[in-house]
């Protein structure tokens, strides 16, 4: 799903795309939409005086579901691992094991 967002030019960044024709404060032409923004578009633009854009956002509610999937991912292997290893609590090795584990699981979940 694509939807557009306003963003102030100065948020603007190299690869966001357009998501409507870009007209200057007198109405001038000034890019087509889906155009995807360089830095010297942006400078230029800063330079025309454009102050807001609009730029298309691609799957940003797929995103935040994919990150709360992945934190609840996490969140049951921890689990798991607290059950595998609760019985052996007291055994500095296997507790050592334990986080190795978990920060494996989580350094995986942010790639």
């Amino acid at each position: 799903m694509t939807t557009s967002l306003q963003i102030s030019i100065d948020d603007a960044a190299v690869g966001m795309a357009l998501a409507t024709d870009l007209t200057d404060s007198k109405g001038n032409f000034l890019l087509p939409g889906k155009t995807v923004l360089t830095a010297t578009m942006i400078t230029s633009l800063k330079k025309h005086h454009v102050t807001t854009i609009s730029v298309s956002v691609e799957n940003a509610e797929s995103e935040i579901e994919s990150a709360e999937r992945a934190k609840a991912d996490l969140k049951n292997k921890t689990d798991r691992l607290d059950k595998m290893f609760e019985a052996h609590a007291d055994d500095a090795l296997n507790q050592r094991l334990k986080t190795f584990l978990i920060n494996f699981y989580s350094d995986a979940n942010h790639e």
